[in-house]
């Protein structure tokens, strides 16, 4: 007995033993961390098109309860229809438009069908997308639907105005093709466009077209929305359409979508059809310049009126607010005229892009007059008068011109307050001016030098910051600057080749300067709106005889060069901006400023 208790004493000192060893060779159990459940899997990209044997890339992530990512999530990808489109783990996320090899890499088609993909991680669920999966694309039209029947016409252009059966908008039919074969059906949804987004507005819900509530989009609305052309589109997976073609109302096609295009405006003062003049105090308000749109059905536009260009012809004396078109309200699309300084001014409004009549080229602005008829160029301005008191704390600014030749000569700009007559402290320039020109509202100058542009802003006269800047790649002589002061012609005659500079320099930033091969440029001027600066130069870099020429510029054309009958040193705008006046020794000439046609003047 003793025997076997020394036996059981023995082995219990062994398991002890092990047991303490076994208890020193670990620190603590090993365990794994719980994968978090996702409130939410979001999966990329939304419904899809494809081609058979094609692969697509999709994307998901899971969401915590504070709506950051989980990364440590893992996701599934799978297909309603493996027959059509497949996953297999070794691919993640690339879906195969029929079915993968072993190795993942090669995917061979199967047959055309649609599946509902979804992506799962811990339990949690995608919202489905789905995939058309679909012959190859090779053609997609767009054609008009529920065109008008005779014997009423199909317009020439989809009007703005709201009458009583009027329709302001035109539908479209997309339609998929393979080898010939229509595959709409199997494609989905097709997506529509236009290229100018502002001229036509496109929707797909409406409930004239048949879209399967939403499930397969193949029809689309194109509303007109702002005067001017746009070409619109149709595309699936990738594949675009042609322009649709739109009939006028003799039939013939058009690849464009035409809002219709404004014919004329005319301005009145608040609302008397033959107001076209008004008188204000200095530092009033209250006086509207209201406009008469019609468009080229002869529709009067007024729910909403165009976007218009509204100049002030002497903005040191009167500027214009513009005021929205919407809320609908007495005022609404009219200007308000706002006072600066007592004296006159003329007021015009000018039709172009890009916010009205887009798309048209050349460009083609539609010029206000006060005495609305078809193709009335001489239209008069609104003439205003400001009243008050003479403003006498303005400057008179004068400056050198002869400092490039006296060797030791500094050139200054110095200014004479009107008030009292007596020169103040000047301003150095950078080099000695040749030419010296303000803009219409006194904000800045421009002065012409051998040794580059100066600018000069009034504002910063006594303060730290220096009023002159000078731009020293712009050699020349200042012809002209625009009614705003963005811009001016800079031309230089003695730098072979001559050149002219059109020079744009915003309310911020720095200047910049477009150069031009214009020979002998002796005289410029900018229409009232800035599109366009008429240059008279000559016909030849190299012979000093050549015949005068007309050369326009504008930033949206290309430059137009004109060889002129008989000479001109000068050139102005009519007030609308219509016409442009070429001045010479012997006779006097006028131009259509869009497509700048010829007729004697005097």
């Amino acid at each position: 007995m003793r025997r076997f208790f020394s036996w059981v004493c023995a082995v219990l000192s062994i398991a002890l033993f092990f047991a303490s060893l076994t208890g020193c060779s670990s620190g603590s159990p090993t365990t794994t961390a719980a994968i978090p459940t996702p409130t939410k899997i979001t999966l990329a990209p939304g419904d899809s098109s494809i081609d058979l044997g094609s692969t697509l890339q999709f994307t998901a992530a899971a969401q915590g309860p504070t709506g950051g990512t989980l990364a440590t999530v893992p996701i599934v990808f799978s297909s309603s229809n493996p027959a059509v489109l497949s996953f297999v783990p070794a691919a993640g996320g690339l879906a195969c438009a029929g079915k993968w090899d072993t190795g993942s890499r090669l995917c061979t088609p199967q047959g055309a069908g649609v599946t509902q993909v979804t992506a799962t991680g811990n339990g949690v669920t995608s919202a489905p997308v789905t995939v058309y999966v679909h012959q190859h694309i090779d053609t997609i039209t767009l054609t008009l639907i529920n065109p008008p029947t005779p014997p009423t016409p199909q317009p020439d252009c989809i009007t703005l105005a709201e009458a009583p059966n009027v329709q302001n908008y035109l539908e479209f039919q997309a339609h998929a093709f393979s080898n010939g074969a229509d595959i709409t059906n199997s494609v989905g949804s097709f997506s529509f466009s236009a290229t100018n987004s502002n001229v036509a507005k496109v929707s797909t819900s409406d409930p004239t077209l048949n879209n399967n509530n939403g499930k397969q989009i193949t029809q689309a609305r194109f509303t007109a929305s702002t005067p001017g052309l746009t070409q619109i589109f149709a595309s699936v997976a990738g594949v675009n359409s042609l322009p649709a073609q739109i009939p006028d109302k003799n039939g013939i096609t058009h690849p464009y979508f035409e809002t219709c295009l404004v014919q004329s405006i005319n301005l009145q003062v608040r609302n008397g059809p033959t107001d076209t003049t008004f008188s204000i105090a200095n530092n009033t308000s209250g006086v509207f310049i209201t406009p008469t749109v019609i468009d080229r059905l002869g529709n009067k536009l007024t729910n909403p009126i165009p976007t218009l260009n509204w100049i002030s012809l002497s903005p040191a004396n009167a500027t214009l607010s513009p005021v929205a078109s919407t809320p609908p309200s007495s005022t609404a699309g009219t200007a308000s005229v706002g006072t600066k300084a007592p004296g006159g001014t003329g007021i015009v409004a000018t039709c172009v892009a890009p916010t009205c009549n887009i798309g048209v080229l050349p460009v083609q602005p539609v010029y206000s007059t006060t005495t609305p008829a078809d193709q009335d160029y001489v239209g008069n301005p609104i003439v205003g008068l400001i009243t008050g008191p003479p403003v006498t704390s303005k400057n008179v600014f004068v400056t050198t011109t002869q400092c490039d030749t006296i060797p030791g000569c500094q050139p200054l700009l110095i200014p004479i307050p009107t008030k009292t007559n007596t020169p103040g402290a000047s301003v150095t320039l950078p080099s000695s001016p040749n030419s010296f020109v303000f803009s219409a509202s006194s904000s800045k100058a421009y002065l012409g030098s051998s040794a580059g542009l100066m600018i000069f802003n009034p504002a910063n006269v006594g303060s730290s910051t220096n009023p002159v800047a000078q731009v020293n790649n712009v050699p020349g002589k200042v012809l002209a600057v625009s009614i705003d002061g963005i811009q001016a012609v800079i031309s230089d005659t003695v730098s072979n080749p001559n050149q002219v500079y059109m020079v744009n320099q915003p309310a911020t930033g720095n200047a910049s300067a477009t150069p031009l091969l214009i020979p002998g440029a002796t005289a410029a001027a900018f229409s009232p709106d800035g599109l366009k600066a008429f240059i008279v130069g000559k016909s030849s870099q190299s012979d000093p005889n050549a015949g005068d020429t007309l050369y326009v510029y504008s930033s949206v054309q290309a430059l137009k060069v004109i060889p002129l009958s008989s000479p001109a040193d000068a050139v102005s705008f009519y007030a609308n901006g219509a016409l442009a006046y070429l001045a010479g020794p012997n006779s006097v000439t006028m131009r259509n400023a869009c497509d700048t046609t010829y007729a004697p003047a005097a």
